[in-house]
């Protein structure tokens, strides 16, 4: 079963400070002279019939993208990604969404069915482990955590492992799937990840 039959929304958080790559939007920044963003795209444009991309900063830029919906999240204060999930969730189409962080250049598409066939009616979200740790930006998530994510946000609680592992879920160990969890943080990050062939 695709996943356009499993009616999954896809929600990419792009709405990082940036903070240790001199405050660059991460989604647009250039991983072999390819925006982080279209790479992403180009790996994921076909499986999806919703893609939301939450960003506070280069909307217009963002926008240029086909296929997509660009919003921002409802606070003018930065209050990180349970934010963006919190407007994603809000905006998506489906009942469930998958989220991807935009810095992860890697087979990012192979994660979605090993957390599709985990979903059930008992559960809010499935959260990934990569063998040494959780992975909570690449889970698929249902709307059900709406209005938890209300009430975290209001009480600024803003540590999402922590958040998710407060609702109803499951973790799903996923060792095989390592280089799906490699991100860009730093500039020496990206030189590394650049000389990878995913």
């Amino acid at each position: 079963m695709g996943l356009k039959m499993f009616n999954a929304s896809l929600i990419i958080l792009a709405g990082g400070r940036g903070s240790r790559l001199g405050g660059v939007n991460k989604g647009l920044m250039l991983f072999n002279n390819q925006c982080m963003i279209d790479r992403i795209l180009s790996r994921v444009q076909s499986e999806f019939d919703d893609i939301i991309v939450v960003t506070n900063t280069h909307l217009d830029e963002y926008r240029l993208r086909k296929n997509i919906r660009v919003i921002s999240d409802e606070y003018s204060d930065y209050r990180g990604p349970l934010a963006g999930i919190h407007a994603g969730l809000l905006d998506a189409r489906h009942q469930c969404a998958f989220i991807l962080p935009c810095d992860a250049p890697g087979p990012i598409q192979e994660i979605f069915p090993e957390l599709k066939k985990q979903m059930n009616l008992s559960l809010d979200l499935i959260i990934p482990h990569d063998g040494e740790r959780l992975q909570p930006l690449f889970s698929l998530v249902h709307k059900n955590l709406l209005p938890g994510l209300q009430i975290a946000l209001a009480d600024e609680q803003y540590k999402v492992s922590q958040f998710f592992l407060e609702q109803r879920h499951k973790v799903v160990s996923v060792p095989q799937l390592k280089p799906v969890f490699q991100n860009v943080n730093t500039p020496s990050d990206l030189d590394a990840l650049s000389s990878v062939t995913f």
